[in-house]
């Protein structure tokens, strides 16, 4: 059974680096001895947030991308197009071009097996990589992702040209050219009804601090289906790619059947999919953000042992 190693975090165990690729920033860990040479890993973020929370957790433990570095996986943690340090992309945002900057990212690196982890916006990405790079992603990791546009309701909206109101269940967005992180959103949705979220007063500061970043409009308004915009999968079918839909329990928005509807889409295209949903492993308590959460280290290794990596 795979576990963590128990090693203190010096560098001499990886290397960090960061680049610029056509504007976008990422980050490249490197692991000082590379016990898989030819896999990696790619950790996509979500929503309103930038690739930190990937490297540490508002608590001041390691991230998933240390954790991994130390196994020995050189680790690839870009700030996707419009988020963190990569805002002054000058092309049109949209799914579709960061799907392309993701790919630009997998191709960086010739003759590499990869791991994708996909998260909440990004789910959608994830599912487009798949779909057309399904010769070198081995593992598709997507934690509370987004869906595919073709499971997705077209939402109701309404536009008065300076924003969109747009209405998904008992939820209002309203979507502008900029949409920061509100207190409201941190506390119903990223923390919402975690029982592992770091929250004292210092880690909720980190977390405001380092992590969080605006989501553009051109994003938000596709990753709310806004017109039937989502990225969509074309093909699909019969994929090499492993798929672990991974369902932390006390994420309101992704309920157990959420993830069942998800798996159903990839079986009816004869992909192999699970669903890892944490409270069936007692692993509980956890919401959004579970990389982040007290327990992310439990959680890795269990996604790593049904992912076989």
């Amino acid at each position: 059974m795979f576990e963590l190693s128990r090693i203190e975090n010096r560098k001499e165990y990886y290397k960090y680096e960061t680049f610029y690729l056509e504007g976008m920033f990422y980050r490249n860990f490197i692991p000082a001895i590379k016990k898989f040479p030819n896999r990696r890993v790619l950790l996509m973020h979500g929503s309103f947030h930038n690739g930190n929370y990937w490297v540490s957790t508002p608590d001041n433990r390691k991230g998933w991308a240390i954790l991994l570095a130390k196994q020995g996986y050189e680790v690839l943690v870009p700030d996707m197009p419009g988020y963190g340090k990569s805002i002054e992309i000058k092309s049109q945002l949209s799914g579709e071009l960061i799907v392309e900057y993701m790919t630009k990212l997998l191709e960086s690196k010739p003759s590499s097996k990869w791991t994708v982890f996909s998260h909440s916006i990004s789910g959608p990405y994830g599912w487009k990589l798949v779909d057309i790079h399904s010769q070198i992603i081995e593992n598709l990791i997507a934690i509370s992702p987004g869906q595919m546009g073709n499971i997705q309701n077209i939402p109701e909206a309404n536009n008065d040209q300076i924003s969109v109101k747009i209405k998904m269940g008992n939820n209002e967005f309203e979507v502008k050219k900029s949409n920061p992180a509100g207190d409201n959103l941190i506390k119903n949705w990223f923390i919402g009804q975690s029982t592992q979220f770091p929250d004292d007063i210092d880690a909720l500061t980190r977390y405001q601090q380092r992590y969080l970043s605006p989501t553009p409009k051109e994003l938000l308004l596709e990753r709310l289906n806004y017109r039937g915009s989502q990225l969509k999968v074309e093909n699909g079918e019969n994929l090499s790619t492993n798929i672990l839909l991974v369902g932390p329990g006390h994420d309101l928005n992704y309920p157990l059947e959420y993830y069942n509807k998800l798996k159903a889409f990839w079986d009816d295209k004869n992909t192999n999919c699970q669903i890892l949903w944490l409270p069936d492993q007692k692993i509980t308590g956890n919401g959004h953000m579970a990389m982040i959460e007290k327990n992310n280290q439990q959680i890795l290794a269990k996604i790593l042992t049904l992912a076989e990596m």
